[in-house]
């Protein structure tokens, strides 16, 4: 059995150590970013930037560390990151950009600015704030991921226009497919916000749901995981309900980590039976998950309420 490693007395260690700690950091980082993350808030140091933006892009668990970091050591990120962004388009540079794209929406566009200066070319800031300024329709991965062996969209409920009733085509199944696999760290493409303005939500609702039971057959793969997250952005009230049985069934199965991440889709859903569920789910008293839903009730709440 493998031993599991605890963290103890590590703020007197990098209190003590400093930046000689780094190297180590690193490491462990690349590891076990999850444990690992607190201890790099303490550090502004170049060297970080790109592992935290890939963070920020990938793992929706982390991102609010990796958020924390980014906005709390500014410069760094911007030296280490403003040259990534002008490299071949791959998983770097899209990670760097969309962490420089959170500095800038947070007001540090006067910072960026600056460290772009240093270059000393005129045309660095200019590129770079035409990058910045993009609207979410227009930012998407460079490569598109394929879709998987379980994507068979013309056998599932399928959307239907607002306008006229009608379903929409198997050429723009195909695109909704393609936006939802844009799906990274649980931010989805501007697209599927845009589809929601034109298509019936219960329809949309429908089309998740049999997306979601699709994966599930398929044996719930992880990086497959945009078909179970797309429940809070298309899931409805009947959603929230069928969602929650599952919730209550998984621990049962040995599925807790997939409870959590239901949990987490139903505080997304912002409707009043999402609302409902999780009051009704945070009352059990069951083990783990379910403590998480006590804890992070009332902040849930406020977040479905408004």
């Amino acid at each position: 059995m493998r031993k599991k490693h605890l963290f103890a007395g590590e703020d007197y260690f990098l209190s003590i150590l400093g930046l000689d700690t780094l190297p180590g950091l690193l490491l462990a980082f690349s590891h076990h970013p999850k444990e690992t993350f607190p201890l790099i808030l303490n550090f502004g140091a170049t060297e970080l930037a790109l592992p935290v933006a890939r963070v920020w892009r990938r793992f929706a668990a982390q991102r609010d560390l990796a958020r924390q970091w980014i906005l709390q050591w500014p410069e760094h990120t911007a030296t280490a990151l403003i040259p990534l962004v002008f490299t071949k388009p791959c998983d770097n540079s899209e990670a760097a950009l969309l962490a420089l794209r959170l500095l800038y929406e947070q007001g540090h566009g006067e910072l960026l600015q600056t460290v772009a200066n240093r270059w000393q070319r005129t045309d660095v800031w200019p590129a770079l704030e035409q990058l910045l300024k993009l609207g979410p329709i227009e930012i998407y991965p460079a490569r598109i991921p394929k879709a998987p062996d379980f994507w068979h969209p013309a056998m599932w409920s399928r959307p239907r226009l607002i306008k006229n009733n009608q379903p929409v085509t198997d050429d723009a199944l195909e695109i909704i497919g393609e936006m939802l696999r844009f799906t990274q760290g649980g931010r989805f493409y501007g697209g599927l916000e845009q589809l929601k303005t034109f298509c019936q939500p219960q329809t949309l609702a429908a089309f998740a749901w049999d997306l979601f039971t699709a994966w599930q057959q398929a044996g719930a793969p992880a990086k497959d995981n945009w078909a179970f997250l797309a429940l809070s952005l298309f899931g409805d009230e009947s959603t929230a309900r069928d969602l929650t049985t599952q919730i209550l069934a998984w621990p049962q199965e040995g599925k807790s980590a997939r409870a959590v991440s239901g949990l987490n889709i139903l505080t997304k859903m912002n409707n009043d039976m999402a609302l409902i569920q999780l009051h009704h789910i945070s009352q059990r008293r069951n083990p783990a998950p379910y403590v998480i839903t006590r804890r992070n009730f009332f902040r849930w709440s406020q977040k479905i309420a408004g």
